[in-house]
């Protein structure tokens, strides 16, 4: 990745695809292309990193750690992973960086329980989502769909079927298990003289 300094993101490949952004025999022992994700700031000397650029890779690495599951002590730097001949970031407050870092995820996780918290309370309310598509099996026509109002006034399957004539066909009964004979059993398994 390439942040630019207005924070735009730029996405030079695909993640999941090794590309070559470290020299693997000066890196520490465990970190090579395979395993590690570069982001490239855009800057030149001394210059400061812009607020714009920050929160980006801020946004950025909190992305690439929910996608790939990368605990916060796996984020560093290129001059640590490269250690010796890296300087990179160049002039980055790295402390403050991660402490950045660390609020926005709290925040972000905090947004997301809120969301949660919403949702449930609609389900709790009864404003229940409705379906506007329903998956069928060819050939067959739909099964008719309960509202919620009517679940709650579907029998349970453990209560005994009702015996009205005008009502579904009762809910088989459950039995097992089989007992077979080894000489019956031998008779099922053996080829269809019919074929």
């Amino acid at each position: 990745y390439v942040v630019d300094r207005d924070g735009t993101i730029l996405q030079a490949t695909d993640p999941d695809l090794a590309t070559v952004h470290l020299n693997i025999f000066k890196t520490l022992k465990g970190i090579n292309n395979d395993n590690s994700i570069g982001i490239e700031m855009v800057h030149t000397g001394r210059q400061n990193y812009p607020s714009e650029q920050r929160s980006a890779v801020i946004r950025l690495t909190s992305y690439l750690q929910d996608r790939y599951k990368i605990h916060d002590d796996n984020v560093i730097t290129h001059c640590y992973a490269q250690q010796g001949d890296h300087t990179d970031p160049v002039a980055f407050d790295w402390d403050s960086f991660l402490k950045d870092k660390l609020r926005f995820r709290r925040l972000a996780l905090a947004q997301k329980m809120n969301h949660i918290r919403e949702d449930a309370d609609k389900w709790w309310h009864g404003d229940y989502p409705v379906a506007t598509t329903y998956l069928q099996t060819h050939g067959k026509s739909p099964e008719p769909t309960l509202q919620p109002k009517e679940l709650e006034q579907t029998p349970s399957l453990t209560q005994p079927p009702s015996t009205n004539a005008g009502s579904q066909a009762p809910v088989p009964e459950l039995r097992g298990p089989i007992n077979i004979d080894p000489k019956a059993a031998s008779l099922l398994n053996a080829p269809d003289p019919t074929n």
